[in-house]
C-alpha cells in the first residue's frame, strides 16, 4: 500500500476518519511513502505545529513501519501524466496537486492501492 499525505495528517490532526484510516495502515506488511510525499507531509505539520511536530511525523512513519522510496524519473514521468490528467485546472473532479500526483505515480507504478 503506498500513503499520501492526507492519510497521515488526518492521523496526526486526530481527524474524524483517523482512527478508520489508522486500522487499514495497521498490520499491512508493506507500506511506502514517496520522498516527495514525505516533503510535502512534512512541510504540512511544520506548517501547523512547527518544526516540534516533524518528531510526531517521524515516529508515527516509524511505527507504521512506513518505507520511503527514492523518487525516480518514472516516477517524474507517470506524475507529469497524473497531472495533466487528473491534475488542478484540468476540469477532472479529483483536481490533484503535485504532491497528491507522486503519491499516486508510487501507487501506479508499483502497482499498489492508494491511501
Amino acid at each position: 500500500m503506498v500513503v499520501d499525505t492526507s492519510a497521515i495528517v488526518a492521523i496526526l490532526n486526530q481527524e474524524p476518519d483517523a482512527l478508520a484510516i489508522a486500522q487499514r495502515l495497521a498490520g499491512k506488511q508493506q507500506i511506502l511513502m514517496s520522498a516527495a510525499t514525505l516533503m510535502e507531509c512534512g512541510t504540512v505539520i511544520v506548517r501547523r505545529y512547527g518544526a516540534a511536530g516533524t518528531a510526531e511525523l517521524t515516529g508515527l512513519l516509524a511505527r507504521l513501519r512506513v518505507t520511503i522510496v527514492a523518487l525516480s524519473a518514472e516516477h517524474a514521468q507517470v506524475g507529469i501524466e497524473a497531472y495533466a490528467l487528473y491534475g488542478r485546472g484540468t476540469g477532472h473532479r479529483a483536481n490533484l496537486n503535485m504532491g497528491d500526483c507522486f503519491a499516486y505515480a508510487l501507487a501506479k507504478t508499483r502497482n499498489l492501492p492508494l491511501l
